[in-house]
């Protein structure tokens, strides 16, 4: 029987399970642990986790391979690759969540990952990713200009404050006007 390292909280071994089903051959025959590991090509260390394993459990350890389970994740085809071109010929300035969204429509029994997707649109669509930023509208509205005010005149009225010495008032939208233009 071979029981799963993983299960048991086992994150890495590096033997076969030709190895270490050697090694346990060998100590069910009563043979000292040090010569047994020595024969199976084992070091001293994870010997003694197998031993107490196949005590336990009557089971060999085995290593989980790595990546996902087969089956888990959907392979997107073809067909998906062009159905994704097409969205970007139409409109072209697009999120990849509205390109997600999109496909799934039209697709709605296949399912894939955010990952699969953001891979298959690097790998094989060819297009260009820009991260961007939305500018915020709200820093020239009324409602900020007020929040703005209140917050000089709370300052203006803490007594701790000394503003005969070079205070300045000013928010983060002239701030960065002031920025942009000394480096011209």
């Amino acid at each position: 029987m071979i029981l799963d390292a993983m299960d048991l909280g086992i994150t890495y071994c590096s033997y076969s399970l030709d190895q270490i089903a050697c090694f346990l051959l060998l100590i069910t025959e009563q043979l000292p642990v040090k010569t047994a590991d020595a024969d199976a090509g084992i070091t001293l260390s994870p010997v003694f986790r197998f031993k107490e394993l196949w005590e336990k459990f009557e089971k060999i350890p085995q290593n989980k391979k790595r990546g996902s389970s087969k089956g888990t994740t959907a392979r997107m085809k073809h067909e998906h690759t062009q159905f994704i071109i097409a969205i970007v010929d139409c409109s072209a300035p697009m999120t990849l969540d509205e390109m997600r969204h999109k496909l799934v429509i039209e697709f709605p029994d296949f399912t894939f990952s955010k990952t699969t997707f953001y891979n298959r649109v690097l790998q094989h669509c060819a297009l260009g990713l820009k991260r961007l930023k939305r500018l915020l509208e709200k820093r020239t509205s009324e409602e900020v200009k007020l929040k703005g005010k209140e917050a000089v005149l709370e300052r203006t009225s803490d007594e701790n404050t000394d503003l005969k010495k070079k205070s300045v008032f000013f928010d983060e939208a002239s701030f960065n006007l002031h920025i942009s233009c000394s480096q011209d």
